[in-house]
C-alpha cells in the first residue's frame, strides 16, 4: 500500500492493483497487472505532473511501471537475477 497527495494504491494475492481517491472515498482504477501476489507497490513522482506507480510480483517476478496519467503500463517484463552465474 502507497499513497501520494490524495491518492492511494493497493494491491492483494490476486496480483489486482486498485487506485483509491481519498477525496471522494471511490476507487479510480482497478487493474490485475501481475499474475500473483504483489509484493511491492510504490509511487514515484517528479514532482510535476509526472506519476508513476510500480509493482512487482513475489510468485510471478513481474516488475511493472504504470504511467499515472492513462494508467497504462510503460514497461512490463519478468525480472531475472543472476547470482554466481546461476539465473534466477
Amino acid at each position: 500500500m502507497n499513497w501520494h497527495s490524495s491518492l492511494y494504491v493497493s494491491a492483494g494475492k490476486d496480483g489486482l492493483s486498485v487506485l483509491w481517491d481519498l477525496n471522494s472515498e471511490k476507487y479510480v482504477n482497478k487493474q490485475k497487472w501481475d499474475l500473483g501476489q504483489v509484493s511491492n507497490i510504490k509511487f514515484h513522482s517528479d514532482g510535476k505532473n509526472n506519476l508513476i506507480v510500480t509493482t512487482t510480483g513475489v510468485t510471478d517476478g513481474i516488475l511493472n511501471v504504470i504511467d499515472m496519467r492513462d494508467m497504462k503500463p510503460i514497461y512490463h517484463d519478468f525480472l531475472s537475477i543472476t547470482i554466481n552465474g546461476v539465473s534466477l
